[in-house]
């Protein structure tokens, strides 16, 4: 089957969990046999995801020695690539001639290649046209899902999809009223690792380590700001990692009123990295703690396939990621909406987060039984065969569809 991924942001943004879901998704097409296509530009989260996809489009640029100013094709893990450069990082300061150029591009491939699948997402005039076009040239179109912020809002591709696919049956239930298609849930693939884990010594450091990422309101924000005090406050000796890969945090810090120059000092702020296999290196715990309905977090996956458990409120789909680990699931905060809109914490006692906390750090041989439970239940190898059998039913049905 022919298949293209259009869409304005890059799929090589590492600050993106969505890119990066999407990017492996499109791998493990190719991996089933199919003839994978993707027409995306340099559009990121963040300025460092910008900086990669440049990288990339600079590269196959001087290897092919193209003369074209704005494109370059290359094939990237068995992908057809159509990568855009855009002048900016950020989706709203796309130029109209941007916009051109990748609906241009996504028309042609389209056509030239008898596109029978255009998968994508978004709700802007932009995607709205690639699949008008899509559904004009026969092909089917599908609705990459994994957001909460369609809901209730008028969406070009959530009513006209000939299939949906999501990654938790959360996310489908959140949108059961306004779903009129077939749903699928598309569990994630992850890379695998290159590094060797030994699990008995993430505790038998002096300074345990808790990975926090993509800090922002939404994802947690003043959740991790009262835990760092409530470890100070209780001479807890316990670090936590921030990575700000989005850059994010000032504007959000200084939104809740507190001095990024006088952060807790068991924070320790880091920016972002394509490699996973460093982002997770020497990291005891991740903390996942989103108020918001957080779909189907990748970390959880990322974080499972080498060993390390995920501290989490139940919000989303993170109770369906980690159900065999429910003792480290914990209530939501008490949140409110405030006069911007945005989900804030009204009451959250940490007391019995930092208990379970301190019981995976302070007992060495239950750690390292526990991390290999997790390492052996969750192997990438494993997770990708979920994936891949998901995506051979998708195929199916979309053979069947009229």
């Amino acid at each position: 089957m022919n298949i293209l991924f259009a869409n304005a942001n890059s799929i090589f943004d590492y600050s993106s969990g969505s890119a990066k879901s999407i990017k492996l998704i499109l791998e493990e097409f190719v991996n089933l046999g199919h003839n994978i296509y993707a027409v995306c530009s340099s559009i990121s989260d963040s300025q460092c995801g910008y900086n990669n996809s440049l990288s990339l489009w600079e590269k196959s640029a001087r290897l092919n020695q193209e003369k074209n100013s704005f494109i370059a094709r290359f094939i990237y893990n068995g992908i057809n690539i159509s990568l855009i450069r855009t002048r900016t990082w950020q989706r709203n300061k796309l130029n109209s001639d941007e916009e051109e150029n990748i609906y241009r591009e996504a028309i042609n491939v389209i056509k030239k290649y008898k596109i029978e699948l255009t998968i994508g997402w978004g709700n802007l005039l932009l995607e709205e046209s690639i699949f008008k076009e899509a559904k004009n040239n026969n092909s089917k179109i599908c609705f990459y899902l994994v957001n909460p912020s369609y809901k209730g809002r008028k969406t070009y591709i959530l009513d006209n999809a000939d299939i949906i696919i999501t990654d938790s049956r959360a996310t489908k239930l959140l949108y059961k009223e306004e779903i009129k298609s077939r749903c699928i849930v598309i569990p994630k693939a992850v890379e695998n690792s290159t590094l060797s884990y030994n699990f008995s010594t993430f505790t038998s450091r002096k300074n345990t380590k808790c990975l926090f990422v993509n800090p922002s309101i939404e994802k947690g924000l003043e959740s991790f700001i009262i835990l760092s005090k409530y470890f100070i406050d209780n001479d807890i000796d316990i670090s936590l990692i921030c990575i700000d890969s989005r850059n994010k945090l000032k504007i959000d810090l200084e939104y809740l009123g507190y001095d990024f120059n006088k952060l807790p000092c068991n924070i320790k702020v880091l920016p972002g990295t394509v490699s996973v296999d460093d982002l997770f290196k020497d990291i005891s715990l991740l903390l996942l703690l989103s108020i918001w309905h957080e779909s189907g977090s990748r970390l959880i996956l990322e974080s499972y396939s080498r060993g390390i458990p995920v501290i989490a409120f139940n919000t989303g789909g993170n109770i369906e990621f980690m159900g065999n680990y429910n003792q480290d699931i914990f209530p939501k905060p008490h949140i409110y909406t405030d006069q911007n809109k945005r989900l804030r914490i009204k009451k959250w006692e940490p007391k019995e987060m930092v208990q379970r906390i301190l019981f995976l750090t302070e007992n060495i041989d239950y750690f390292d039984s526990y991390s290999n439970k997790i390492y052996n239940e969750n192997s990438a190898y494993q997770q990708k065969i979920r994936c891949n059998e998901a995506l051979q039913q998708l195929i199916n049905l979309i053979k069947i569809l009229p």
